[in-house]
């Protein structure tokens, strides 16, 4: 959903026809509303949407293969075996009379252990398409756009630093389940590389109010996977609620320089001087989801806000590997 939405900003943003974008449980209920998709292609040139979602829209016949003229699938090596991509090449593309252009973009068409010959000529079937690329790799060197200069900044760790109040009463509450045990991690790392506000803003979005059915669903699930008595299992699903309305009922620290991290200091003054280009844009990879989570978050409160700038995020999983042999 993270991919479809930066890929909806960045066409709406640069693009003179109308664009609309749809995603998540965005429109579950609109899946059988016909007018509603009438309504969209009456209005929009292009429609972004999760592949699930086009599956849907073919599957119930509120959109036919014949009303688009270009079919782009971003990270095709997904289309293989039940994924939404091959279900929609296999159920409607390769049946329609007036079948639409594909497009398909991947920065590999092999995701696995696989041979990789065999894996491509099998993409290629499956889309109806030939895998184009350049034949001499320094072509794309001549091609991309590299930094001008590289830039090494240098920052300041705290040596020693106490977990904040609201972690330590959380800890209290909370330190025996295992389904915070992440959480608690994070915030130990944080509260050097982040400062002890985000550590506490962290906390306020794990617990926000109309988030908290959905955490103690979660509770429950973890539960489930423990054999605990009927009393111990109600404790446990209390001290979920009063830790969020610990967090609710506590005061947020005005938001300070002495409350973040040097690192992240040093990272708004780099984003304030390269923004001062309104046509700028720029990626900061983390190695935690949660990390990502806190930073776009904190350049969007009004302390922090740089002119030109907008903040999002895009995660994913990496899984570790070694090539046989």
């Amino acid at each position: 959903m993270g991919l479809v939405r930066q890929q909806w900003a960045v066409l709406e943003s640069n693009l003179d026809h109308p664009v609309v974008g749809y995603w998540g449980d965005q429109v579950d209920k609109k899946w059988i509303d016909v007018d509603f998709w009438n309504k969209s292609f009456a209005e929009n040139m292009i429609i972004v949407c999760t592949a699930a979602i086009l599956h849907q829209c073919l599957t119930y016949s509120h959109v036919r293969m014949s009303q688009i003229n270009l079919l782009i699938f971003d990270e095709a090596h997904h289309a293989k075996k039940r994924h939404p991509y091959a279900q929609i090449i296999r159920d409607f593309y390769s049946i329609a009379a007036d079948k639409p252009r594909i497009f398909s973009m991947t920065a590999s068409p092999v995701d696995a252990q696989v041979d990789v010959n065999q894996a491509a000529r099998e993409l290629e079937a499956l889309l109806q398409s030939e895998i184009a690329t350049v034949a001499d790799p320094a072509v794309l060197q001549q091609t991309v756009c590299k930094p001008k200069e590289e830039q090494v900044l240098y920052y300041d760790r705290a040596s020693r630093l106490d977990e904040t109040l609201l972690t330590r009463q959380l800890r209290s509450l909370l330190g025996r389940h295992s389904l915070f045990r992440n959480r608690f991690a994070f915030v130990e790392e944080a509260l050097y590389a982040l400062g002890p506000w985000c550590v506490d803003r962290f906390w306020k979005l794990v617990f926000r109010p109309e988030d908290m059915a959905k955490l103690e669903a979660q509770t429950t699930n973890s539960l489930n996977r423990v054999s605990l008595i009927q009393s111990e299992f109600e404790s446990y699903l209390e001290e979920t609620r009063e830790a969020g309305e610990l967090v609710e009922r506590y005061p947020m620290a005005r938001l300070e320089d002495k409350l973040l991290s040097d690192k992240v200091i040093r990272l708004r003054d780099v984003l304030m001087s390269r923004f001062k280009d309104p046509r700028s844009a720029g990626i900061v990879f983390v190695q935690q989801r949660f990390t990502a989570m806190m930073l776009a978050d904190l350049f969007q409160q009004p302390e922090m806000e740089i002119p030109g700038f907008c903040a999002t995020t895009l995660v994913s999983s990496v899984r570790s590997w070694r090539p046989r042999g």
